[in-house]
C-alpha cells in the first residue's frame, strides 16, 4: 500500500486506526464488565443459597416464634443482599460511565472533528465553485469594462 498522498487522506488513515485502537478498547472493557457482573452474580447465588441454609437451621431448632424470627432475618438478608447488588450495579454503571467520559470520549471526539470538518466539505462542494465562478465572472466583467473603455477612445 503506498503512502497517502494528501493530508487529507493521511488525517482519514490516522482517524481509521485511531478508530480502531478505540473498538479494542471498548471490547476489552466489555469484557471486563462481563466478568464483573458474572462474578457478582456468583456471589449473590451463593449469598442466596447460605441465606436459605441459614432459614432451614433457625426453623428446625426453634419454636414457632423463632421459626418467624428466622423468616423475618431472612427477608431482610434478601433486601439486604438485594440493595447491596443495586448499589454495586449503580457503583459499576457510574465508574463505567467515568471511565468512557474521561478516556473514550475525549477520544471520540479527536475522531469525530476531524471527520465532520471532512463531511461539511463534501457536503457543500459547490462553494469552492461558487468562489471561482464568482472570482471569473467578475474578472471577466473588468475585462469587457476596460476594453469597451479602451475601444471607445
Amino acid at each position: 500500500m503506498s503512502r497517502p498522498s494528501t493530508t487529507r487522506e493521511a488525517l482519514i488513515a490516522e482517524a481509521i486506526g485511531d478508530l480502531g485502537q478505540l473498538l479494542q478498547q471498548v471490547e476489552q472493557t466489555q469484557a471486563a464488565l462481563r466478568a464483573s457482573d458474572l462474578a457478582l452474580k456468583e456471589s449473590a447465588a451463593t449469598l442466596v443459597q447460605q441465606s436459605t441454609k441459614f432459614q432451614a437451621a433457625v426453623a428446625q431448632g426453634s419454636s414457632r416464634a423463632k421459626v418467624e424470627l428466622g423468616l423475618h432475618i431472612a427477608k431482610q438478608a434478601t433486601r439486604t443482599l438485594e440493595e447491596m447488588v443495586s448499589v454495586q450495579t449503580q457503583a459499576m454503571n457510574e465508574t463505567t460511565r467515568t471511565c468512557f467520559a474521561q478516556q473514550i470520549e475525549p477520544q471520540i471526539q479527536r475522531l469525530v472533528q476531524p471527520l465532520n470538518r471532512l463531511h461539511d466539505r463534501l457536503e457543500r462542494p459547490w462553494e469552492r465553485w461558487m468562489l471561482h465562478a464568482a472570482t471569473a465572472l467578475c474578472s471577466s466583467t473588468m475585462t469587457w469594462a476596460v476594453t469597451v473603455y479602451l475601444l471607445r477612445r
